[in-house]
């Protein structure tokens, strides 16, 4: 009788330590897939950077042909 327990007792603290590993192992999935995650959002953000870098130096370059227009129509 006892020896029935600790059996069921054993198959239980297997089925915990499976449980464990398996957890374990979806974390570092988790993990390796957070840190690809955030090295994606650091290349977008740069990326966003640049682009509005590139519309303010447009920006600047179609204001100053607006104001050489302006100069034009009114002379």
């Amino acid at each position: 009788m006892q020896l029935d327990k600790f059996e069921r007792l054993a198959q239980k603290i297997d089925t915990l330590l499976a449980r464990v590993d398996e957890l374990a192992r979806a974390n570092q999935d988790l993990t390796a897939q957070l840190a690809q995650k955030n090295e994606e959002i650091n290349f977008l953000n740069e990326q966003a950077a640049v682009l509005e870098q590139e519309r303010t130096q447009v920006r600047e370059k179609v204001d100053q042909l607006l104001n050489r227009l302006d100069g034009i129509a009114l002379e």
